[in-house]
């Protein structure tokens, strides 16, 4: 049976490899998006049994009626995909990858070109890497000794391809990148602009202006925004953030209060008033689907189109995040309140429920009906990203784990 390796043992099988065929190269070391999930393990006992069951893989039946024996990773597959692929629930995926706790947020790195190998043995499946350098395509490498000529010449190996992602990107690069969301201790704390450049109203590309309140530190390039519609708790009404819009970015010309900057991005034209915070760095998004480890129950607060309906492969924002615990790569299910019906076929049978003409009304049970994939989290907040569903996503709508 494919026995798995952590991340770090990964990268220390590609770096020996490489230190092995080839008299220069490159090691690569991949940072997890988030820090591993800390776990408190009393006895060495506890912790085997833990990393036994998470090895164990997961029972025949609940793998797809096709799951492929084997399969070749492409560029474009994503992990929710593969995960699809193999599980009738793909949140499932860290027990049929034989993952514990410690490695899912930072998850074994899959790259297009892989071999996945499935096996079954009593009852259970697990999903694995075929031989190699964990699935790695071998790469031939030349004789040094043998039918080459000796001269000086620059040599170069490929690097690792890029690792798979969690879902598809596409079209969500400004969901990870940009300042959507904003807190009133962050629109607070956040600097603005005090005038454009020869006190013009509006700034464009290239123009310089003048900003203060500008966090401490050593950032030289930040994004401006404008704080929007304002995202209340469906359940108590709180306000929990604001949405923001995106402006564009400046870099910093010269350090002072005021700090003159220049803008080297605009989506719209920049006003005074307008905010600025510390240009954010892309996260990575290569963490495992999985189900949270307690329970969460949340509410779909907005769709980011502004509608009121959401389909597959669009945004809504949740109003839990990290202070609920959720995480990114988080599955959660969609459920739609059930409605409530009147029984015509039994109606009361009460004098004065009839005289007073009252109704036998139904309560429908609720029903689930998709799947929402978180992908950023902010302290009250979260966005997700619906990957299935077979009703629109209704602003409203109760989130649970799965």
């Amino acid at each position: 049976m494919f026995k798995p390796m952590s991340t770090s043992s990964l990268l220390t099988s590609i770096a020996c490899h490489a230190l092995k065929a080839a008299p220069l190269c490159v090691v690569l070391v991949f940072a997890a998006a988030q820090p591993a999930l800390a776990q408190n393990f009393t006895t060495d006992s506890q912790r085997a049994q833990a990393q036994a069951v998470a090895q164990a893989g997961i029972a025949e039946s609940e793998l797809v009626a096709n799951a492929p024996e084997k399969y070749t990773i492409k560029r474009g597959d994503t992990l929710w995909g593969i995960s699809s692929l193999y599980l009738k629930t793909p949140w499932k995926w860290p027990a049929l990858w034989g993952m514990n706790q410690a490695q899912i947020v930072n998850p074994h790195l899959i790259y297009p070109g892989q071999v996945l190998m499935l096996t079954r043995a009593d009852g259970r499946a697990r999903l694995g890497l075929a031989s190699g350098i964990e699935g790695l395509p071998e790469q031939k490498m030349l004789d040094p000794l043998k039918d080459q000529k000796l001269s000086p010449s620059v040599r170069s190996e490929p690097l690792l391809p890029t690792p798979i992602s969690s879902v598809n990107l596409n079209g969500l690069t400004s969901f990870l990148s940009q300042p959507l969301v904003v807190d009133d201790v962050s629109v607070q704390n956040s600097g603005y602009v005090l005038t454009g450049s020869e006190s013009r109203v509006f700034t464009a590309v290239g123009d310089t202006f003048y900003a203060r309140g500008l966090p401490s530190g050593n950032d030289t390039r930040f994004q401006l925004y404008r704080p929007g519609k304002p995202l209340h708790d469906p359940d108590t009404g709180l306000l929990l953030a604001y949405e923001a819009f995106y402006l564009g970015a400046a870099s910093v010309v010269k350090t002072g209060d005021p700090t003159q900057l220049r803008m080297t991005e605009a989506k719209e034209e920049v006003a005074r008033g307008d905010r600025l915070l510390p240009f954010l760095r892309e996260p990575e998004l290569n963490a495992v689907p999985r189900a949270p480890s307690k329970p969460i129950r949340a509410r779909v607060m907005s769709s980011y189109n502004g509608v009121e309906y959401a389909g597959s492969n669009m945004v809504v924002t949740l109003n839990k995040g990290r202070s609920a615990g959720l995480e990114v790569g988080h599955v959660l299910a969609v459920w739609r309140t059930g409605d409530q019906v009147v029984d015509t076929e039994n109606p009361p049978t009460g004098f004065w429920d009839r005289v007073n003409g009252k109704k036998n009304v139904v309560q429908l049970p609720d029903e689930q009906y998709g799947q929402v994939i978180v992908f950023r989290v902010f302290d009250k907040v979260s966005y997700a990203l619906v990957v299935g569903t077979t009703l629109p996503v209704k602003v409203g709508d109760t989130i649970t784990q799965p």
